[in-house]
């Protein structure tokens, strides 16, 4: 990058020249302050600060409207912060940025094990809250999951296997998971 001393910012993806920030000398006290490049809807630059007030708790729990839609007796509770594309909540937390489901259900029920995911079992994914959630596989969170559901009726819809045989009654095999394969192909 030409021996300029750059900084990169690894959450938003860009690269910005180091005499292009804004260094801000003092915080309000009780306030981190953090120079942050922002791009803006156009794609260009604008400086701006991004003030961080409070515990991670308190700072968690302001981005969280408690009054969402209803799910098995209780509500959701939406999460009004930044979100992915596909719209789980993200929240910086210490040094990096995580799943906003994950950070209220193990400050709830303390930690994931490895192996396991957090599940939306309202499948609202603005969902933190963690009444909502269990600790599942990566595979059922999956099955569960739109992509399991879109998978289960594309293959309920299909008549013909790959091979282009008939699904019947006679030449279909079910399996315990709900699929189904052509038993001349098997």
């Amino acid at each position: 990058m030409g021996g300029a001393s750059f900084w990169y910012n690894r959450v938003a993806g860009i690269a910005v020249r180091m005499s292009a920030l804004n260094i801000v000398a003092e915080a309000p006290e009780g306030t981190t302050a953090i120079s942050a490049m922002v791009v803006d809807a156009f794609g260009g630059f604008a400086l701006g600060e991004l003030i961080m007030n409070g515990t991670p708790e308190q700072r968690f729990w302001a981005k969280v409207d408690k009054d969402g839609p209803p799910w098995n007796g209780t509500p959701c509770w939406l999460w009004t912060g930044c979100k992915n594309p596909r719209g789980y909540g993200r929240f910086w937390l210490g040094t990096r940025m995580e799943a906003a489901h994950r950070v209220a259900y193990i400050w709830r029920y303390g930690t994931i094990p490895s192996h396991l995911e957090t599940d939306h079992l309202c499948r609202n994914t603005s969902c933190v809250n963690p009444a909502h959630h269990s600790q599942v596989t990566h595979k059922e969170n999956v099955d569960r999951g739109f992509a399991g559901f879109h998978m289960k009726v594309k293959s309920r819809q299909q008549t013909h296997c790959k091979q282009e045989h008939l699904y019947t009654e006679r030449n279909t095999m079910y399996r315990r998971d709900g699929t189904r394969n052509c038993r001349a192909c098997s």
